[in-house]
């Protein structure tokens, strides 16, 4: 029963990770266009931070 627990678990994670994953890509993504003006480039150093924040919280303790 622990085996089948532990799997579930990895499952999740594995999942959650790959979430965040696509949720990097998009801000990536959105970050790239972001260099016109004063306040894109404020906005692209705050979705920089968000980025990092989600990349942290998928890694966990490892970073």
């Amino acid at each position: 029963m622990l085996n089948s627990a532990s799997s579930k678990d990895i499952l999740i994670r594995g999942n959650d990770a790959i979430d965040s994953l696509n949720k990097i890509s998009a801000l990536v993504e959105a970050v790239q266009f972001l260099s016109s003006t004063d306040e894109e480039r404020e906005l692209r150093s705050e979705l920089l931070d968000v980025i990092q924040n989600v990349i942290r919280r998928t890694l966990g303790d490892s970073v």
